[in-house]
């Protein structure tokens, strides 16, 4: 029956075709039971009786001959023989409470005897097999479809036309769908791992297309519960950054091995070494990066600084240092490396990184917002003389702003609008303070709901402050016409808040700015018309109803008073202060009243002259 069996499939091999499957069932059932009449002490059934009787008429060298035979095939003939070979290894594993091996390991010799251009045609048949069996819950039957996988790709390079293709990459991949398959269990994820290790080791030079396929297992292992997988996963990887990465930049897949480093930045076990692990690689860069391949320096500079800005988001509660040190290393990432950036990369991580950065950290009143911010504007600010940050002036202010308007982050949007002043104002041009003044203009535009002007107090109390202390120097460059658009809209402020007869914390503070800067720009009888309205406005409130607005204004006043008018006094304007003085000298407020009559005395005296 066997010589039948086999005088059959080497007369008819190229066109048994699906028949193939009851050749080799024939042959699968005909070793089975040789097996058990070796292992058969004495005949005790008549199955073990036939056994014996088989095992003494077993041919191995025909059996053997008959898969040897498989070069011989056609290629279509090949892909029937391995495509039946599978269904029956199938039946064997799979299908029987005590898997066996047998076909597996023909198909092993199969697929090592047909090396070359031929594999090609039957890989895809042969991998999704191992990848199905290999996802099998059944610890060992998956070690035994991971190990022939294992066999047949290291077999596969020592033949460096065929992994030398694009194909490297097909015959890498089983391994990362076995080890992204929810079914894999941690054995046998740990196996796949352990056979990446040995071709990182003793294949890196050789590794090609394949690298993919290597980081795409290792983020799936960074992200495993078993700190075990984990462990072994950033040991592989942290290989790779120290002696494989000139094979990386050759590839062109430096950014793959950034992103798979990203992942083990938010495990547990690896997170703070994934972090510290950045360092080295932006030095790899340097040493062996885009400059030695094809990759895109650009994009690899800019990959860097998207996984870092990914890792500063990660929640305080989940890993404490992670978020702050890898800010940390952002910064100094841009401070060492972004002179490497074109104009339009500059454009493209303002917006696609540091910007989002800040809008994400806000949405979740992150603390992570005051240094973030301030890396925005020590990177814009400090680098001024850069052409490429100029461009970037306007979405770094107008960010600045908005966070003005947030009220746990109003100090710190504060004083970062003030880091970029002392950095580049003393540089900028009237086109540059226009973007500065369109942006505050709409910030102290009365609202059209009168009350909400209340949440507005604590940005303008801030930004009150800063201008008094740092617009008057910088007003000789400031477009006049922006800096009176500027000056209407703080007095409007005021206009407004009188007329909606409304009192808000903010509302001597807009004056008092507006004042510090009219002194400086304004005309004289510009400046005096304003005061003028205002003391009026004060002398015609009511100490017993507005108490809290005069006890607000009181230092306003005085300082009009004291300060702000003696340099604007003229013979024409006397008349009218003199009816203001008479009001003033007997308001309400008692402060107010001894500061006017302290200079009462000097006006009377200096109109009689």
């Amino acid at each position: 029956y066997q010589r039948r069996v086999h005088g059959i499939a080497n007369a008819e091999a190229d066109s048994l075709d699906n028949s193939w499957l009851e050749v080799i069932r024939t042959i699968f059932q005909l070793e089975r039971l040789h097996l058990i009449g070796r292992t058969a002490d004495a005949a005790e059934s008549f199955e073990e009786a036939n056994s014996v009787l088989i095992a003494n008429q077993f041919d191995h060298i025909a059996i053997h001959q008959l898969f040897d035979n498989s070069v011989c095939l056609s290629q279509p003939g090949l892909v029937a023989f391995v495509q039946c070979l599978c269904d029956v290894c199938r039946e064997e594993i799979l299908q029987h409470a005590e898997p066996r091996t047998y076909c597996l390991q023909k198909l092993v010799e199969v697929a090592t005897d047909n090396l070359g251009p031929r594999l090609v045609c039957i890989w895809n048949i042969i991998s999704s097999f191992l990848v199905e069996v290999g996802c099998s819950p059944h610890s060992l039957v998956a070690h035994m479809a991971i190990d022939s996988l294992r066999q047949m790709v290291m077999k596969c390079f020592e033949h460096s036309d065929l992994m030398a293709s694009e194909l490297q990459a097909e015959f890498l991949d089983p391994f990362s769908r076995v080890m992204a398959n929810s079914g894999s269990s941690d054995e046998t994820r740990d196996l796949v791992l352990r056979c990446f290790q040995q071709m990182v080791v003793l294949k890196s030079p050789q590794i090609q297309d394949g690298w993919s396929a290597v980081f795409r297992s290792l983020e799936v292992a960074a992200t495993n519960p078993n700190q075990e997988i984990v462990a072994l996963g950033f040991e592989i990887l942290d290989h790779i950054v120290d002696h494989c990465f000139a094979y990386l930049a050759t590839h062109m897949v430096i950014r793959k091995a950034i992103h798979a480093l990203c992942s083990f930045g938010t495990a547990p076990g690896t997170a703070l070494k994934a972090v510290a692990t950045f360092p080295k690689v932006c030095a790899a860069i340097l040493a062996e990066g885009p400059h030695k391949s094809g990759e895109d320096e650009q994009s690899i500079w800019l990959a860097v600084w998207q996984e870092l800005a990914q890792l500063s988001g990660v929640p305080v509660a989940t890993h404490p240092e992670v978020g702050r040190q890898s800010l940390q290393l952002l910064r100094q990432v841009i401070i060492d490396h972004g002179h490497r950036l074109a104009p339009q990369s500059w454009h493209t991580g303002f917006h696609t990184i540091l910007v989002v950065m800040v809008r994400r950290a806000l949405s979740l009143e992150d603390p992570s917002v005051p240094q973030t911010l301030q890396l925005i504007g020590e990177v814009v600010g400090g680098r001024w003389a850069q052409a490429a940050m100029q461009p970037l002036l306007t979405p770094t202010i107008e960010l600045i702003l908005e966070v003005t308007q947030v009220p746990p982050f109003v100090s710190t949007a504060t004083q970062c609008f003030d880091q970029l002043l002392t950095h580049c104002a003393a540089q900028w041009k009237q086109t540059h303070w226009s973007v500065v003044v369109n942006a505050l203009i709409p910030l102290f535009t009365f609202p059209a709901i009168p009350e909400e002007c209340i949440a507005q107090a604590p940005t303008h109390a801030a930004l009150c402050d800063l201008l008094s202390k740092r617009m008057p120097a910088f007003a000789p460059a400031v477009d006049p016409r922006d800096l009176a658009r500027l000056l209407d809209t703080l007095f409007a402020f005021h206009t407004q808040a009188r007329q909606a007869a409304i009192t808000t914390p903010q509302h001597p503070l807009i004056l008092t700015t507006f004042f510090h800067l009219a002194f400086k720009v304004m005309k004289p009888p510009l400046v005096l018309d304003r005061c003028d309205e205002v003391l009026q406005y004060f002398t015609q409130l009511d100490r017993t109803k507005d108490a809290p607005t005069i006890e607000a204004f009181e230092p306003l006043a005085v300082d009009l008073v004291a300060h702000s008018m003696q340099p604007f006094i003229a013979d024409r304007a006397l008349p009218r202060l003199a009816v203001v003085m008479t009001e003033l000298i007997v308001c309400d407020s008692a402060p107010v009243r001894q500061q006017v009559r302290q200079f009462f005395g000097l006006w009377v005296k200096r109109s009689l002259c």
